[in-house]
């Protein structure tokens, strides 16, 4: 089966960046894993093509303007090219229609939403990465559902910067403030944030403009006689760097409140669109709305950050890697289906401890390590578990550890279980070292961390074997 994914999304001045820019991030892990993917879409602003070009994407430009609706008939023939396994739709304009001819014609499908504006979905995977999300009721053919923060798509930068941000230091007074509103033309906002960005609160700041695809001319126009030195910048090809630089930003309701979460800047939401409302509310009801805007750069509220999980591309990439599997955190109901994986003959032999252990022992184990802040992993199949892949913390380092039923092995399920929830790891502790212990009676298993990206270490004695030690450092080492 094809390992190509196929990325069907627009960027343009009316629709903005959002919708792109979140799948590079998906891009990004599915490449960092060894697989391919191909961008389809009608991308005119400059900066997304050159940012899509920097990062060596394939992408096939489409040319004409984007349909209020998508025609059905059009959009097979944009992805038929293609020896693909995997599309994905990322845009209002694609129908409950397109859902339905994508899988027709074979394909396995990946939805990305954000406000359920549809009365039905069919796909394979439903990803909504808002905090709202887990609350809407969707309706359809629907297999795995990919709904809120736990399922963030974080580009590699936004995750690479997490590391930096710990060692910046928040500053008591809001001095530095960025501003924005996304890629595409929200000039038509300007009335409302004219009041705010002339008050006398904006004395003795700096404010940085990201401007968008809105033309410097209307900026200039906009923030003329305003208090506060400004800069604007027209194309921002490091957005984590803005975003540490700020004390504080002023964003609108989109994907850029999740990187500034995982960056841990403080921020208010200012929205844009209709399909911002349930957000710009969520972060409004958390005292992040606009209205309270000249009372946090006053000084008189103390804006506080929200860190977002960042567990998003990895899962879903995961997701989607394992075909007809699929990778999510463990969860208490799933301590059952557990045992018989972990308790099997077969796989103890493989593990340190080969003792036997019963229901009741593993159910007390289980309970306490859900109490643990470390990475625990299942595989899915049938909405059945298949097999797990954990992470525990010893010391320092973390030591990795998996296992598969055998109706779950073959075909490079485990390689393909233990790169995903890898990079899974990887993308919540990025400057994390991991370890694996392997036997050496056990090459299957030697070859699984080596393809893995582990490399060997040496030797450890045991009591009655030799094991093998291997190391896989993180991102920022």
């Amino acid at each position: 089966m094809s390992e190509l994914i196929v990325i069907r999304a627009d960027a343009t001045p009316s629709m903005g960046t959002g919708h792109v820019m979140r799948c590079l991030a998906l891009v990004q892990a599915w490449e960092r894993i060894g697989r391919k993917a191909v961008f389809v879409g009608h991308i005119t602003v400059p900066w997304v093509r050159e940012r899509l070009s920097k990062e060596g994407v394939s992408v096939n430009y489409l040319e004409g303007d984007v349909a209020p609706e998508q025609d059905v008939s059009v959009l097979l023939d944009e992805v038929s090219g293609y020896d693909a396994s995997w599309v994905v739709l990322d845009g209002y304009h694609f129908s409950l229609e397109c859902q339905k001819a994508v899988k027709n014609a074979g394909h396995r499908l990946l939805v990305i939403d954000d406000y359920n504006h549809l009365p039905e979905y069919c796909c394979d995977i439903l990803l909504n990465q808002n905090i709202n999300a887990p609350t809407i009721q969707y309706r359809g053919e629907i297999g795995t559902r990919l709904l809120g923060s736990d399922y963030v798509l974080l580009r590699q930068d936004i995750i690479k910067a997490r590391h930096l941000s710990k060692e910046c230091t928040p500053s008591p007074q809001i001095k530095n403030i960025l501003l924005t509103l996304g890629g595409g033309d929200e000039s038509h906002t300007f009335d409302q944030l004219k009041q705010v960005l002339h008050s006398a609160e904006m004395k003795g700041r700096t404010l940085r403009v990201i401007a968008g695809s809105v033309a410097v001319e209307k900026w200039n126009e906009l923030l003329t006689d305003s208090p506060a030195t400004v800069e604007i910048i027209q194309q921002a090809h490091d957005m984590s760097r803005h975003m540490l630089w700020a004390d504080f930003c002023i964003t609108a309701g989109g994907s850029t409140c999740w990187e500034l979460g995982a960056l841990k800047v403080p921020f208010v939401v200012f929205e844009v669109a209709e399909n911002q409302k349930e957000i710009a509310q969520y972060f409004k009801n958390s005292s992040r709305g606009l209205g309270q805007l000249r009372e946090i750069i006053s000084g008189e509220i103390v804006p506080e950050s929200i860190e977002i999980p960042v567990d998003g591309s990895g899962l879903v990439a995961g997701s989607m890697l394992l075909f007809p599997f699929s990778i999510m955190p463990v969860k208490s109901e799933h301590a059952e289906e557990i045992y018989p994986i972990v308790a099997a003959k077969e796989t103890r032999r493989k593990f340190f401890s080969t003792s036997t252990f019963s229901l009741e022992h593993h159910l007390a184990w289980f309970e306490e390590r859900l109490k643990k802040d470390e990475p625990f992993y299942v595989v899915m199949k049938d909405q059945s578990v298949a097999g797990f892949v954990r992470f525990d913390k010893d010391e320092a380092d973390y030591v990795a550890s998996i296992a598969l039923a055998k109706n779950a092995r073959g075909g490079g399920r485990g390689h393909n279980a233990s790169m995903s929830t890898t990079e899974c790891f990887f993308m919540r502790n990025p400057d994390a070292k991991l370890r694996a212990y392997i036997k050496k009676t056990n090459p299957v298993a030697i070859q699984l961390v080596l393809s893995t990206g582990f490399r060997l270490e040496g030797d450890v004695e045991g009591d009655s074997t030799t094991s093998s030690f291997y190391r896989l450092n993180g991102y920022a080492k």
